[in-house]
Order: C-alpha cells, then structure tokens, then sequence
C-alpha cells in the first residue's frame, strides 16, 4: 500500500484529529497510515521504531526537509533499513555489506511526517508492504530506540539546538547590523552639516570686501 498526500498540510480535519486521538492513545499497536498525527517528530519515530520491531524488521532514519528561512525541520523519512541498494562504488566495500543481515534489498516500507500549522506532526506517505520476509517480531528496547538510533537521536537533538542559536546569533547580527547602520547613518549626517558649514564659511569669506 502507497498512499500520499500533498506535501502541503493546513490544519487537521475534525476525523484526523478523531484518529490521531485514538492514535496518541495507544498507538503501539496501530498501523502507520496517512492521517495520523504525533505531538512531534520524536513521538513519531518512536511510534515507527516500535512498528518496525513488532513487524520483524528494523527502522532506519532518513532524509529530512528543512526551511530555507529559518533551517527547521519540516518533514522526515522513516525506512526498513534494507531500503535502497549497495553502490556499486567499491565492489569489496559492497561484497562485505551482502555478508550483512542488514543488505539492502530495495525495500520501499517507509513513513513519511510533515510538520503542519499548528506544529503537529502529521504521517504524509505511508508504504507498509517489504519487499523481502520479515525477521522475528522484538520487543522495543528501554528508550525505544537500538544504540545507533539513539546516536541518531543525540546527534539530531545537536543540531537541533545549534539550529536554535544560529537563529539567536542572525538576529543579535541583524539588530547589530542595524544599529551600525543608524550609527553611520547619523555620523554621515554629521559629516554633512560639517561640510555645509566650512563652504558657508568659506563663502562668506569671499564675500567680505578686501580691506
């Protein structure tokens, strides 16, 4: 099953908010499907994580949009990890992944969630069939997530609050830039009062009749 919507969210319908009560209810036991809303982009991968070791297969974190304003996170990918292909750049790099249980198949299972108005995340794109059998259902770990994912986790949250203080720092830059530009501004002005002033005075002294 592959369905999409629009990339586009507005507010969600009064049947959307209906199932995503449902959902934020006990949501371990529902399938991803187009509609459903989380609190947040955490919330949603932790939702993903525990479907994908319940159904025998294991989540992979991909690729996220962002705003070209203010660099925020605006959607996100969520895959079985044995999505897309080996490269064929290194053939020895590529023979050792095959050895994996994790060789990627070309799976298309994935999750898509798209932050909407309101700042809930909202699942766009959902695809629940694999490609290749499914391992042996698994209980989520403690915090939802395997070792790698949690780094995933950390490092996202990073750049995240990076995020946050470029936006801090572009602002104190605009305000200083600002600034500046009233200083000189006012300096100018200054300068051409000066100016005025000598070739007044410079004037009125071609003026005065030589004694």
């Amino acid at each position: 099953m592959d369905i999409e919507v629009g990339a586009t969210i507005g507010d969600s319908s009064a049947s959307t908010e209906r199932r995503s009560s449902s959902c934020e209810e006990d949501y371990t036991f529902q399938v991803p499907y187009v509609g459903m809303v989380f609190d947040s982009e955490y919330a949603a991968r932790e939702f993903y994580d525990k479907y994908a070791r319940r159904s025998g297969f294991v989540m992979r974190i991909d690729q996220s949009g962002r705003s070209s304003v203010d660099m925020r996170i605006l959607s996100r990918r969520l895959f079985c990890n044995k999505q897309g292909y080996c490269r064929n750049k290194k053939d020895q790099v590529c023979s050792e992944r095959r050895l994996r249980s994790s060789t990627r198949v070309g799976c298309k299972a994935m999750m898509r969630v798209n932050v909407n108005k309101a700042g809930k995340w909202v699942v766009t794109r959902s695809v629940i069939e694999h490609t290749h059998p499914l391992g042996v259902p698994s209980l989520p770990s403690v915090n939802g997530m395997d070792k790698k994912d949690e780094r995933i986790e950390e490092l996202t949250m990073e750049l995240d609050h990076q995020d946050k203080l470029c936006e801090l720092y572009r602002e104190q830059l605009t305000t200083l830039l600002k600034y500046i530009g009233e200083q000189i501004e006012h300096l100018t002005g200054k300068v051409e009062a000066a100016v005025d002033n000598v070739k007044r005075v410079e004037s009125e002294e071609l003026e005065l009749p030589n004694q």
